[in-house]
């Protein structure tokens, strides 16, 4: 009996996590004639798919697949659909995926063109509710770019030195790339030119956008260049002589007006340093007002702004991926009859961003208080080994854990560290867990249920190198205590170790916007006696539990 339910979990998730969104029709259907009473051909397939940045994908192939011609769209408008469109029929002429001229029956037919458009945009527009939360614009053509400047003075016979901002020219035809996840604006990417000399601007942590506060400390934000440029200072000029890897020099005017600068000289030795543009120089992040919408983060996606599209904008989850479930098979309690493991586990969990705010911390970012996780589990939802029994005249904390049937919690964020060079993520969390575990006092006693309350703490390790797959290794201590007034159960009952350990390795795959896998494996033991243990090996996929009231199902 466990072995189907192997099988029939896999195939579970093969068919439910490998679904992607995706348009599909006859270019047949869409009345597009390739001249004057000839129609495309029967077997011609048009698709298009939307990515989780909004940039659309429409192949046009023949049923069997065997030749495509596919081209991308963001955004997805008419004019720039027609175009692309036409622009394809020589491809798909060369390919042989049709096989007559095209030219005057489909730069004529505008009405076919037109309703095409519209059910592509009618399938994805009308979907699901996406509110939208905010518009990013371009500030500005031209952004001050700055850079501190080393000044030195002589006190006490014991030198000093100080940097100073000070503005060093114009970066020109800025262009942008924004990536945004999980409350935060996780990447961005300034290119431009100082003096016909390109030059790029990253973050080196990432930027909260959840709240107004964090749109307020724009101000603060300083985006570095990629490398380091010599700075000469010269005491006998008024500017500095800045000098490129390129090897092409402008000068810097000092603009630090303030009374510090007074009793100080610029340092005589030769400096390197990065150049700085401030973010709210360079972008302006406009919210919308809406009802009960305090939490102004998108979800996660790319945009992309230059000099030709000055803004984008910004929205939330479709209201259908609110709540997001991932589904674990346990490997080990569906092939070995005994272990009480739950073969089949429910999670459905949700998180609520506090303060998505970080500060510069060892060449990385940390921040405090940054969310809040809520989790609900279902478990043992199979009959086999459902109930506690005792052994030896007594029941054990640990067995009655291994076999909660629910539970509800949520961990709150304490510290936060972030090293985008190492790809890693720190975290220590702590929280309450309420469960409820099913036990009988004997074979023929009635089933009886108890809950519980776990304190949790954990410490966490999230390896990504990049949005596809990653790895989280985590530790957490916590406090298991039984709530009951039953004398004949609390007697029976041995509470010497409530303090468990649980050490979890965690793999993902993010193969698309709606197929996620994981594996992970987890050993369970009692604080001080780690004989005392149960393992899990679980293999699990993602759904939305609100899928299935999507407008086009």
């Amino acid at each position: 009996m466990k072995n189907l339910y192997v099988f029939l979990i896999i195939g579970f998730l093969s068919i439910n996590f490998l679904h992607s969104q995706e348009y599909q029709s006859y270019l047949k259907d869409a009345n597009i004639k390739l001249q004057t009473g000839v129609d495309v051909p029967d077997n011609v397939i048009i698709k298009a798919t939307q990515d989780e940045n909004n940039f659309f994908t429409v192949v046009i192939s023949t049923a069997d697949g065997d030749e495509e011609v596919k081209f991308s769209i963001k955004p997805f408008g008419y004019a720039l659909f027609e175009t692309k469109l036409k622009n394809s029929f020589p491809s798909l002429l060369q390919k042989k995926i049709i096989t007559h001229d095209y030219d005057s029956g489909v730069t004529a037919n505008k009405t076919a063109l037109t309703e095409l458009y519209s059910k592509i945009a009618s399938y994805f527009f009308t979907i699901n509710e996406r509110p939208q939360v905010a518009t990013v614009k371009l500030k500005a053509d031209e952004i001050d770019v700055y850079a501190d400047i080393p000044y030195e003075r002589t006190i006490n016979e014991k030198s000093k030195k100080k940097n100073y901002r000070s503005k060093i020219g114009k970066l020109k035809g800025p262009m942008i790339e924004i990536s945004f996840y999980s409350g935060f604006i996780e990447k961005i990417e300034v290119k431009g030119k100082i003096d016909d000399v390109d030059v790029t601007f990253v973050n080196k942590y990432s930027i909260g956008v959840s709240s107004v506060s964090n749109i307020e400390h724009f101000k603060d934000m300083r985006l570095f260049s990629l490398y380091r440029y010599d700075i000469d200072p010269n005491p006998t000029q008024t500017a500095i002589p800045v000098t490129f890897s390129s090897g092409q020099n402008f000068k810097v005017s000092i603009e630090d007006k303030s009374e510090d600068v007074e009793g100080w000289s610029l340092a005589s030795s030769t400096n390197t340093n990065k150049l700085f543009v401030y973010l709210n120089d360079v972008i302006k992040y406009e919210r919308i007002i809406d009802v009960n919408a305090n939490d102004i983060s998108p979800d996660k996606q790319k945009i992309a702004l230059d000099l030709d599209q000055k803004s984008s904008k910004l929205f939330r989850e479709e209201s259908t991926k609110i709540l997001e479930a991932v589904v674990y098979s346990d490997l080990l309690g569906a092939l070995e009859e005994d272990n009480p493991n739950g073969i089949i586990q429910m999670e459905i969990a949700k998180r609520f961003n506090i303060n998505t705010a970080r500060g510069n911390l060892a060449g990385g970012g940390a921040g405090m208080f940054e969310y809040l996780d809520g989790k609900v589990l279902l478990s043992k939802i199979e009959k086999e080994n459902k109930y506690l029994l005792p052994q030896n005249d007594m029941f054990d904390i640990l067995r009655m854990y291994q076999l909660r049937n629910f539970s509800v919690g949520g961990l709150l964020n304490f510290v936060s560290f972030e090293n985008q060079d190492l790809k890693l993520n720190i975290f220590f969390e702590s929280g309450l867990d309420f469960s409820r575990s099913g036990y009988k006092l004997s074979d023929e006693a009635d089933v009886s249920n108890l809950n519980s309350i776990e304190w949790l703490n954990r410490i966490k390790f999230h390896f990504f190198p990049e949005k596809r797959y990653g790895l989280i290794i985590s530790d957490m201590v916590s406090y298991y205590e039984i709530l009951s007034k039953e004398d004949e159960l609390l007697t029976l009952l041995n509470e010497k170790n409530n303090w468990l350990n649980t050490v979890e390795f965690k793999a993902y795959l993010d193969v698309s916007t709606s197929s996620k896998l994981f594996l992970r494996y987890r050993i369970i033991h009692e604080l001080e006696n780690m004989d005392n243990n149960f393992s899990q090996f679980q293999f699990g996929g993602a759904f939305f539990i609100l899928e299935k009231n999507r407008k086009d199902k």
